[in-house]
């Protein structure tokens, strides 16, 4: 790269965080204290560099920023985590250094308690814990699913699965989910960039015994033209309901492949199986969306475009999920990605394949769409419109959205996990 060039990224990334940088106060510990994680991120114009911070806050305060932050790889995949263990990825456009960073929430603070290395240019995105003393990581970048031991954050073994890439060595290897002895891995099957090809529209899953660490088969399902099993960054993205149903969201290319046969989707696993359901699938290109209800929230209006792609998810109960869904009518011309204001918050009922509206949100780019539980009945809705940044608390009983924002962050909250309410 010219040096130019060097300098005037340089100078990019420090003018976009400036006047929200990490403190160097020695008073203010590093990370933040509190009981809720967010990870931030403050994107260049281009979209494809900028800054990304996480850091602990105090319950659902008024205003933060990303002063006591801790900066991590932009592009990085959101934090897997398993009890009070937050695992960090590298830059998932393989910039900077090539580790997971092991957090621990210790008395409310952040307590950095390990590294570990991974091969160059991996694309890690994706941690599955299913001891203490061992774990998967998947790989993006390298088509193989490393094998890690959590307690002393040392690779133990890999599990190759570049046989199964469509056209080329890299399945691109997704989200993950373990249940019963096996690891069901999506498969993402891009090839020469952000999208599988026109003509692939299959979703694939790798299907792995934990015992023996050996591929069991690939599953593959070819009739509805849904393709790119799971979000990579998105350890949500496949997911088990109280039947121990796996559910997968396929991405369909992200809206990228107009006039092709490529959808957005969710399939299913049964408890105990180990291929798709042939009775389950929704279609969620092309599904309508409800944005105005009667008083038995009964749908009496439809948004004028239909849904493209599932963007955030989170499996809550009952049947229900809830999160962002990407809707390609609202894009500008020659707008795609996260910068479009293209996001409607929406519960999305699994048994009625429905996808209602949360009326009083609005639509927000792909950066502010974090989706979490909160307490029992509440659901917290991260949102970044053409006005403002905000997070708001929704009772999914009552239907009801708080009137202002609960927490008005300086930069996008792309991530929330509450420890405890």
């Amino acid at each position: 790269m010219p040096l130019i060039m060097i300098v005037m990224t340089m100078l990019l990334l420090l003018s976009s965080c400036k006047k929200d940088s990490p403190s160097n106060n020695p008073e203010s510990p590093l990370g933040g204290t509190g009981n809720i994680l967010i990870m931030t991120v403050v994107p260049n114009t281009d979209g494809m560099s900028g800054s990304q911070f996480i850091r602990l806050i105090e319950g659902l305060q008024p205003r933060v920023n990303n002063k006591e932050a801790i900066p991590v790889p932009y592009s990085s995949a959101n934090p897997c985590i398993f009890g009070n263990d937050i695992y960090i990825f590298p830059s998932y456009m393989n910039d900077g250094k090539f580790e997971i960073v092991k957090y621990r929430k210790e008395q409310n603070r952040l307590k950095k308690v390990g590294t570990m290395k991974v091969p160059e240019k991996s694309s890690a995105t994706n941690i599955v814990v299913i001891a203490a003393d061992k774990g998967y990581i998947a790989c993006a970048g390298i088509g193989k699913v490393l094998i890690f031991n959590p307690e002393k954050m040392q690779l133990t073994g890999e599990i190759d699965l570049s046989s199964l890439g469509h056209l080329d060595k890299d399945p691109n290897v997704g989200a993950m989910i373990y249940r019963d002895g096996y690891l069901f891995v999506g498969l993402n099957q891009m090839v020469g960039g952000w999208v599988p090809p026109a003509d692939y529209t299959n979703t694939d899953i790798a299907i792995i015994n934990t015992q023996t660490d050996k591929l069991v088969k690939m599953i593959s399902e070819t009739t509805h033209n849904f393709s790119m099993a799971t979000r990579p960054i998105d350890p949500y993205s496949i997911f088990m309901d109280e039947n121990r149903d796996i559910y997968v969201s396929c991405l369909g290319g992200f809206g990228m492949l107009p006039n092709t046969k490529h959808k957005g989707g969710l399939l299913r696993i049964k408890a105990g199986a180990l291929d798709f359901d042939p009775t389950y699938a929704w279609a969620i290109t092309g599904e309508k969306i409800a944005v105005k209800f009667d008083s038995k929230h009964n749908p009496v209006e439809y948004d004028k475009n239909t849904a493209g792609f599932i963007a955030s998810i989170r499996y809550i109960k009952d049947g229900k999920a809830y999160g962002y869904v990407d809707i390609p009518g609202y894009y500008k011309e020659g707008e795609t990605g996260h910068n479009a204001i293209s996001n409607m918050a929406v519960e999305i009922d699994l048994k009625n394949k429905t996808l209602h509206k949360i009326e009083g949100l609005d639509l927000s780019n792909g950066y502010g769409i974090c989706v979490a539980p909160y307490g029992s009945n509440q659901i917290i809705f991260g949102n970044s419109s053409k006005t403002s940044k905000g997070v708001y608390l929704y009772n999914r009983v009552t239907r009801k959205l708080s009137e202002k924002p609960v927490i008005v962050p300086s930069s996008n909250i792309i991530m929330l996990h509450p420890f405890s309410i």
